[in-house]
């Protein structure tokens, strides 16, 4: 569906390009395109995926870049613009399939990363904030957001393991792509999805006739 492919982009983005110093720049470009392939076909199930796949080309376009030279602001904007975007959308793909679990999550993974943004806006334009008792504010905010990463990881690791479009789950062969890895990845991917497409209908099934056992009761 495609959330594989997001996770692997958002990863190198994110938690892959901490320890990359000076080439950072590559895990920009790799990660964007990645994820602009995965929000080119989840745009199909949800048209707001437009969205994270315009912010994820600005990824790209930091990576052609030499990363000294943009400012803090902007890629702020851009990080805060593909949190925003990409969270908002599984809200609403997670709610019109009625998984409440994983809009929960979502809601509250976008709420961690407000209050993230909020923390370095206040770093950025109060001085003093950032050299407070050997600079301890930017250490917690570091470190608070590399959980935050985590949780939008261990996110999209359950929408890739729970969501899967319908009829896909026979094994609907997709459009393969010129490179050879990609269709390695689709193919564990598309394994993958056909499983958990069976474990849903199988919950499903079971809330509905939980549901229909209580109206049962009631009317009795």
């Amino acid at each position: 569906m495609g959330f594989g492919l997001l996770l692997c982009g958002y990863f190198t983005i994110t938690l892959a390009s901490v320890g990359m110093g000076d080439y950072r720049f590559l895990a920009y470009l790799l990660g964007g395109w990645l994820c602009v392939s995965a929000t080119a076909k989840l745009k199909a199930y949800n048209p707001r995926f437009l969205l994270p796949l315009g912010v994820s080309v600005a990824y790209m376009a930091l990576g052609n870049h030499v990363l000294d030279t943009v400012i803090d602001v902007l890629k702020l904007v851009i990080n805060l613009a593909l949190h925003g975007t990409m969270l908002w959308s599984i809200i609403e793909l997670t709610h019109s399939l009625g998984m409440d679990k994983l809009r929960t999550r979502a809601i509250r993974n976008l709420i961690s990363m407000v209050i993230y943004f909020i923390g370095e806006i206040v770093v950025l334009t109060v001085p003093a904030a950032a050299t407070l008792d050997n600079q301890a504010i930017p250490r917690l905010l570091l470190l608070y957001l590399l959980v935050c990463y985590l949780l939008n990881s261990w996110l999209l690791f359950s929408c890739y393991q729970n969501i899967c479009p319908a009829g896909e789950e026979y094994g609907k062969p997709s459009k393969p792509s010129r490179f050879a890895f990609i269709n390695k990845l689709n193919d564990k991917f598309d394994e993958k999805a056909a499983r958990a497409m069976r474990e849903q209908m199988a919950y499903q099934a079971e809330k509905q006739a939980k549901r229909q056992s209580k109206k049962k009761k009631k009317k009795k």
